[in-house]
């Protein structure tokens, strides 16, 4: 269902509204801690679409977000402009080319040598599977050249 994007605002302002009138002096319009403590009830009680609403509203999701113009959620703190400049200090580079350089040169190192294991593992794999059958690396040889054919593999 399509509703009027304006009387969505005037909806939220009223209801802002409402609930400024509530508060004591000193206080800020916050959302609540915890959205729906009735969660579990509501879910099956209420329709989805009444539910869901009730829950972005309170949390200050979606349009409900307006409700709350002066709250600041830590989450999105790295979006807002006044904290923009620790962020800019956090953008630094952490390490020269030279140290990239070599980091990449020891990854590249480390998976040589994984490699080298992998393949030292898998003869000595063969030659124990070899060895099951009483098969020698030099029998295995000389029968292939007996037959004239290739190396039989298993």
């Amino acid at each position: 269902m399509f509703r009027n994007p304006e009387s969505v605002r005037r909806e939220v302002q009223a209801e802002r509204l409402e609930r400024l009138v509530k508060l004591k002096p000193g206080e800020r319009l916050e959302p609540q801690r915890y959205p729906d403590i009735f969660y579990q009830q509501n879910y099956w009680r209420l329709p989805h679409f009444q539910h869901r609403r009730r829950m972005q509203q309170d949390a200050g999701q979606g349009v409900w977000a307006t409700m709350y113009q002066d709250y600041e959620n830590p989450a999105e703190q790295h979006e807002m402009p006044k904290y923009a400049e620790e962020a800019k200090m956090v953008e630094e580079p952490l390490e020269t080319e030279e140290e990239r350089q070599a980091r990449m040169e020891e990854a590249e190192r480390k998976l040589r040598e994984e490699e080298e294991k992998r393949a030292k593992k898998e003869a000595r794999k063969k030659a124990r599977k070899d060895a099951r059958k009483g098969r020698t690396p030099a029998t295995t040889t000389a029968e292939a050249e007996e037959e004239g054919g290739e190396k039989k593999t298993d």
